[in-house]
């Protein structure tokens, strides 16, 4: 005991040092127990979460907690099924939702408008910046929105092909003007007058590429003429920044074009 009548106690800066250590410890314990107490279904962000882990127990002295390897293991067979499996399960995902999918390769369209490229270990969908692990659940967790938006359900197909002509007649060219162009005029006249009056961005109408694609095969789909009876024809370019890629009713499958032209039918016109 001391003068003042409680117990003495051992307290240098070892045993401070070493009582850091331990409340450090048992912080990054509890993380770990928050983040891997349930692993997600998706076998990528498991394995991302027990790397993760595994590096901060390492630095923290923990080493002998970090997760077995029959767990780790087991979660890289899991991506590598995931990998191997993705395209057919991603057909019966879009099956159940009444998504089409068109295509036989590790680059395919959904919705006739969203093109998917599955590289390694990655889902690109480059139109809407996307990068994305390659299980299908998630992929189709994330895409959903932007499908759904391709074509609306209150689509109208002589409202839109209205708005195509005004960006056709709006776009740079003779007869046959840049896909591309007409794709940027019609963006530019999708926007109501209170985006203009205050350039609000809460206030722009989206207009996306795979939006523009989708509607485009809807219109071709349908036969939709102009209000005059004129009909949508394609050409192709060799500016490469020109290319766009169409789906094509007639031919079941993506086609590279870089020029359109609303012409009548049997009628022939200048390229």
């Amino acid at each position: 005991m001391d003068p003042s009548g409680e117990e003495a106690t051992v307290s240098d800066e070892f045993h401070t040092a070493w009582m850091a250590r331990m409340q450090q410890a048992e912080r990054t314990a509890k993380d770990v127990i928050d983040i891997c107490s349930k692993l997600p279904a998706n076998p990528f962000e498991a394995r991302a979460r027990l790397h993760s882990t595994a590096s901060k127990l390492e630095a923290s002295g923990l080493r002998p907690l970090a997760p077995p390897m029959d767990l780790v293991r087991h979660v890289e067979d899991e991506c590598v099924r995931a990998r191997a499996e993705f395209w057919d399960q991603m057909a019966e995902a879009c099956r159940r939702k009444e998504w089409p999918i068109d295509g036989s390769t590790n680059r395919r369209l959904v919705g006739r408008g969203l093109i998917i490229e599955l590289t390694d270990d990655e889902v690109r969908i480059d139109e809407i910046s996307l990068r994305l692990s390659p299980h299908a659940a998630s992929v189709v967790e994330v895409i959903a929105g932007e499908v759904s938006a391709l074509v609306p359900t209150d689509f109208n197909p002589e409202r839109y092909m209205a708005l195509l002509v005004t960006a056709y007649d709006a776009a740079p060219g003779g007869v046959e003007k840049p896909l591309e162009a007409v794709y940027r005029a019609a963006v530019f006249a999708s926007q109501k007058s209170a985006f203009w009056k205050g350039l609000n961005p809460d206030h722009f109408v989206r207009l996306t590429r795979p939006a523009f694609r989708a509607r485009l095969a809807r219109l071709l789909h349908l036969g939709t003429r102009t209000a005059d009876g004129r009909e949508i024809r394609f050409g192709s370019t060799v500016v490469a920044k020109d290319a766009w890629e169409v789906y094509s009713p007639g031919e079941e499958r993506l086609v590279q074009v870089g020029r359109i032209s609303l012409g009548y039918a049997g009628s022939q016109h200048e390229h």
